[in-house]
């Protein structure tokens, strides 16, 4: 199984963010805020033309760390019969290349599902707070990997 990370338009990531992270919830939950801004990317696995994995990449900032730059994974997911198949940590891997390259942030971070957490954890991510609930999505954790200790 050879998977390819590529970079995808934003309507491409849509259909896989709605089975595996709105599923039963209407599109445009689909639809997060700055997918369309300057400096935004998004990441997609792909086997045989097929997106199999998503990744977006936002300029965003942390409230606890406003003086310094950060960037945001978010709606990650990856097709149900490619999960544990190493597909996220090859995108979470490129997607962190490629933000560096791009946005030289100070450090980034992602709100992700608990159930998720050892797959953060092992690509170097280290938990910031409590788990939270996320409406009518679920309970989250928020995690954060610093690039670069300099102010």
């Amino acid at each position: 199984m050879k998977v390819e990370i590529t970079s995808i338009e934003v309507s491409k990531c849509y259909p896989l963010r709605h089975e595996m992270l709105r599923r039963g919830k209407p599109l445009e939950t689909c639809y997060f805020d700055g997918d369309n801004s300057e400096g935004t990317f998004h990441l997609g696995a792909i086997i045989d033309k097929e997106i199999i994995g998503i990744i977006s990449v936002y300029e965003k900032d942390l409230t606890q760390f406003k003086n310094s730059k950060g960037a945001q994974f978010r709606g990650i997911a990856v097709a149900s019969k490619h999960q544990r198949k190493g597909v996220a940590s090859k995108l979470i891997n490129c997607a962190e290349k490629e933000t560096k390259k791009r946005m030289n942030p100070k450090y980034i971070w992602l709100n992700g599902r608990i159930s998720a957490n050892k797959l953060y954890l092992g690509r170097g991510f280290d938990l910031i707070g409590d788990p939270f609930e996320i409406n009518t999505i679920g309970i989250h954790q928020r995690f954060i990997k610093m690039i670069s200790y300099d102010n």
